[in-house]
């Protein structure tokens, strides 16, 4: 059986102390964060031998450059960054309800909503506030950084998906803006 500090109340104690509470949750988002840097970066290293690994088969093999491979640490850190409002979200849901079943709950239906709404291009189309109010909305702020993300390593989502178009979508800039806000404002 195993005995956590929970269940003998020294952790309320300690946090009457020191760390505070805001240092002890900010230290529990970091380290999710470091987390899904980790599971980001084995990922890649898991794709790239794969790709490496089906590369060889070709008659001709490409390797990647050295200004490819020094984009990758800053498409990373962006791809934490497109990842940090949902993270925030869930840990408040967390924090609320007091659940992590909850939270990721909460977390799952907000990101259906908003993917849901951020479908409706029609926003896009009308102008006016209505475009603004597109703009502001974080799927579409996500999906701008995604675009920019792809075209630095030469992808082009675009052409499968017309609804990508850098057009309709904010400007990366004030879409990494927008997107530091909320994860401020959550």
């Amino acid at each position: 059986m195993c005995i956590r500090d929970s269940n003998w109340g020294t952790l309320r104690t300690q946090l009457v102390r020191y760390p505070k509470r805001s240092h002890y949750a900010l230290a529990k988002v970091l380290t999710i964060m470091l987390l899904l840097a980790l599971a980001t970066i084995i990922s890649l290293v898991l794709a790239s031998t794969m790709g490496g690994l089906l590369n060889l088969w070709r008659s001709t093999p490409s390797w990647p450059s050295l200004a490819d491979v020094a984009l990758l640490p800053m498409g990373v850190l962006q791809a934490l960054l497109v990842l940090l409002p949902y993270v925030l979200l869930t840990f408040w849901a967390a924090i609320v309800a007091r659940s992590a079943l909850v939270a990721t709950g909460i977390g799952l239906l907000y990101l259906v909503t908003d993917v849901s709404l951020g479908a409706l291009t029609l926003f896009a189309q009308l102008g006016g506030i209505w475009q603004s109010l597109y703009k502001l909305m974080i799927g579409q702020n996500v999906n701008a950084l995604v675009l920019q993300n792809s075209h630095r390593f030469g992808l082009h989502p675009e052409i499968v998906t017309p609804a990508l178009s850098a057009d309709t979508l904010p400007d990366p800039f004030l879409a990494t803006l927008c997107l530091l806000y909320t994860s401020r404002c959550v």
